[in-house]
């Protein structure tokens, strides 16, 4: 388990987060998934809940700590003690074009409400563990399909009385999959990849598989053109299985937040089909 292996890369907590892990067991114990009479480390909240956890101080939004075992790319260490927009600075364009919602969004999170959001990505391998210091192989040329996956990264997001608890659960899919079960979506990307700005392409790692994977996906679909393709404002799966990974996005109820992102004390993994969802941020919206 990483943790056991590399706590010193996965744990990180500043003196901010002594007040919002507190908050955090309080929390837990009232979802059930903490003892009532037990006040756990950090690291054994990792241990016990399945999703990573980031703690944002409420007024600055400076990450305060966390635990957080499959990064994509970033560094939890480098992150603890920065503000979100000082976190997001790298990321080509986002606080230009996003950065004041994100604030606007987090500081209205209501307390007793949870909500959901996706990010993704692609890699070649669908290893969880994505620490820059890793090394893992990249999409740097032409290659299988069946070496392709599409990383979605659910976000969750709840309010606590001194900050935000942010889970985060990393869902490799075989592109092969997505080609198959949702063609559509696969099409989108296609396009997406096809339009994504150098430099945005360049962050995520993609900079390589622009050149290639529209091509490759549309191939597969049976279909090479892609001169006359509109891209759409967001990629999804069908509105089935949209509805089964996020029916408490429609009610806000914070006692789904566990269920759907958070424990895995009994070991089980999500439905493969529930946690098939794609849906691609837009450029003007958090939500």
């Amino acid at each position: 388990m990483w943790l056991d292996e590399a706590p010193e890369l996965c744990l990180s907590r500043s003196e901010e987060c002594e007040i919002l892990l507190k908050e955090t067991i309080a929390i837990g114990q009232k979802w059930g998934l903490l003892g009532s009479r037990t006040n756990p480390h950090l690291a054994e909240i990792g241990r016990r809940w399945e999703a990573d956890i980031l703690l944002l101080h409420a007024e600055s939004f400076v990450v305060a700590g966390g635990c957080v075992c499959f990064p994509s790319s970033w560094n939890l260490q480098e992150a603890t003690g920065k503000t979100l927009n000082g976190v997001h600075g790298i990321v080509p364009k986002l606080n230009e074009q996003i950065g004041k919602n994100i604030v606007r969004f987090l500081k209205r999170v209501p307390e007793g409400q949870a909500y959901l959001r996706e990010n993704w990505g692609l890699t070649r391998t669908d290893e969880l563990n994505y620490h820059p210091t890793l090394c893992r192989l990249r999409l740097e040329g032409p290659t299988s399909l069946d070496e392709v996956f599409l990383r979605i990264e659910h976000q969750a997001f709840v309010r606590l009385p001194s900050g935000i608890l942010m889970g985060i659960r990393i869902e490799p899919v075989p592109i092969t999959e997505v080609i198959e079960k949702a063609p559509k979506t696969a099409r989108r990307l296609a396009g997406q990849l096809r339009t994504m700005p150098t430099e945005v392409a360049e962050y995520k790692s993609l900079a390589s598989a622009k050149t290639w994977l529209p091509e490759s996906l549309l191939r597969a679909l049976g279909n090479t053109a892609l001169n006359h393709f509109v891209v759409p404002t967001a990629v999804t799966l069908p509105s089935a299985l949209r509805q089964k990974i996020r029916p408490w996005a429609k009610t806000g109820a914070v006692q789904h937040f566990p269920s759907m992102i958070c424990c895995c004390m009994s070991g089980s993994k999500p439905s493969e089909v529930a946690t098939k969802i794609v849906n691609f941020p837009r450029s003007n919206t958090i939500t």
